[in-house]
């Protein structure tokens, strides 16, 4: 059976990790589908936490913290219309893939957000 412990940081990994793969992108053909594939799957589990993930039940880790900065950035920024838009017009278009994906980077840095994931992974 799988632990509250480990369920939390499972999740926290798959975030980290479709960060990094975002990250890592190379701006080709195609990327567009690949940044949204893999920006709808962290904040789909960004949500889960959000809505489920209660603090009482990991008092030694700063889950507060990480409830607020995933909440700002579900709220705060909304990409999926940018991308229906650019993958058209736009989805061959290096430096214009390049823009969105970092973007989309530096929103996930915004509010320490990137920062809280490491260091709850690191916690727990």
């Amino acid at each position: 059976m799988v632990t509250r412990t480990e369920y939390l940081r499972s999740m926290l990994e798959k975030i980290q990790e479709s960060y990094n793969i975002i990250n890592e992108l190379n701006d080709k053909s195609g990327d567009i589908a690949t940044i949204r594939l893999e920006l709808l799957r962290a904040k789909g589990i960004m949500q889960v936490i959000v809505n489920k993930i209660s603090p009482r039940d990991y008092p030694n880790v700063d889950v507060p913290g990480l409830v607020m900065a995933l909440s700002i950035f579900l709220n705060e920024y909304y990409f999926e219309r940018e991308l229906d838009i650019m993958e058209p017009l736009y989805g061959d278009d290096p430096g214009r893939i390049r823009h969105l994906r970092l973007k989309i980077l530096d929103a996930m840095r915004s509010k320490d957000l990137t920062v809280k994931i490491r260091e709850i992974l690191l916690e727990l």
